[in-house]
Order: structure tokens, then sequence, then C-alpha cells
């Protein structure tokens, strides 16, 4: 069992920092060994709390921002999810990379052309070809907000989509798509 004081002293100093931390910053500043710490950042990543951008050969370690990508990520919210599923569209939530976090049982029945989905390309599950968002969702979104397009899905059949940004601090983090028959 891993110690909580030492779980908010990483993330706090994480959130001191810029939210921009090393292995070795992190150690050293703490005092805590490195293997001990690696075992620490890979429970606060699984929970949601912090992710990390390689760099190089290094990992830097930051506080993860939006809290709804989170439960989707992480398998939270559970009433949320429960709610998407009961409405008779496909719902799914991507990051702000267009992977796949997390979509509704109605998107997963009609429109997925994979099992496997989770951290999938959203373009290249629903094979959406040239009319999916590609590249910078971020920029897309944040211009757009609202985004409104046509795909053809697995059966030929073509779907009006509607995607909406998911914001943190003013920071497009990822969205959500609507795909209406």
């Amino acid at each position: 069992m891993l110690n909580n004081d030492i779980k908010v002293k990483i993330l706090d100093f994480i959130k001191l920092n810029e939210n921009m931390c090393s292995c070795m910053d992190i150690s050293k500043e703490l005092k805590i060994n490195r293997v001990t710490l690696i075992k620490y950042l890979s429970v606060l990543e699984s929970e949601g709390l912090i992710n990390y951008k390689e760099i190089g050969m290094a990992k830097v370690w930051f506080l993860q921002k939006n809290n709804m990508l989170n439960n989707f990520q992480n398998g939270n919210g559970k009433q949320l999810r429960e709610m998407l599923n009961l409405i008779g569209e496909g719902v799914c939530i991507t990051d702000n990379n267009n992977k796949i976090v997390w979509m509704n049982k109605i998107a997963k029945i009609n429109y997925c052309k994979k099992d496997d989905y989770v951290g999938g390309s959203c373009c290249e599950v629903f094979n959406c070809g040239d009319l999916c968002i590609k590249g910078d969702i971020k920029k897309i979104l944040s211009e757009k907000g609202i985004y409104k397009y046509e795909c053809e899905v697995k059966d030929g059949s073509k779907i009006r989509n509607i995607e909406i940004p998911l914001i943190d601090n003013n920071e497009v983090v990822g969205s959500i798509r609507v795909m209406i028959s």
C-alpha cells in the first residue's frame, strides 16, 4: 500500500514546478528512491492525476487537467457513462490527439469497425476518411467550437457527427463526438 502523504508531496511538487518535472527532479527534491518514485508515479498516472510526455529519453510529468476526460480514461464516472449509454445516438470521447478514450454501447455496436478501439485514432476506428478531423484537434475545435461533419462508417452508410470541445482552463483537452444516423 502506498503512503498518501508521499502521493500528496509528489503532486504538490509537480504543481509548484509548473507541471513539468522529471523523475530525477522529483526524486532529488523529495529524497525518494527513484525506483520507489516510479511506482508512485505509475499509480498516480493510473488514477488519472498525472500524465507524462517523453522528451528524448526522459519522461516529464505534469498534472492531468480535465476531470471529465480522466473519468473516462480511468473507469471513474460510472453514472455519467451509464447516462451516455442510455442515449439513442453514438457517443465517443477523445483526447486532444484524437485518440478514443471511451465510447457508448450504440457507437460500439453501430459504428465501430474494430473490437480494440480504446487508444485508437478516431479516424481509423470509424473509417471517416478525409471528412474526419485529422491533425491538430485542439486548433480546429478552438477555432470552430462545435464542429459538424459527415462521414462513412463500416457498412457504407453515412452519419452526421457533432464534435464538441472538452475545455479545461481555456484549453481544449479533448472532445465529445455525437454520431447521428
